[in-house]
């Protein structure tokens, strides 16, 4: 598992300060957060090293990871996801 990333995406309205906790718990392991842009600058996606990695994702970041990386990931959790927003 340390190999793996850890990718947290933050849900609408929020941005990814969100995940700031959650990382904190994490030490051993390489986690990176998305910025979708809605609070700041939003992430240049050239920077994330998604191939193989594993998202961790709040509402309308979910449906966001799924358009736009699901051929790359190797899993998902999602934390109030949904299908349609």
């Amino acid at each position: 598992m340390k190999d793996i990333p850890l990718i947290f995406v933050h849900g609408w309205g929020c941005g990814p300060d969100i995940w700031d906790g959650v990382i904190a718990q994490l030490p051993e392991l390489e986690c990176q957060v998305i910025d979708l842009g809605f609070t700041g600058e939003a992430t240049d996606l050239d920077t994330i090293a998604s191939k193989g990695a594993v998202f961790v994702t709040h509402s309308l970041g979910t449906m966001w990871v799924l358009e736009n990386m699901g051929n790359s990931m190797a899993g998902l959790v999602a934390i109030n996801g949904f299908a349609c927003f």
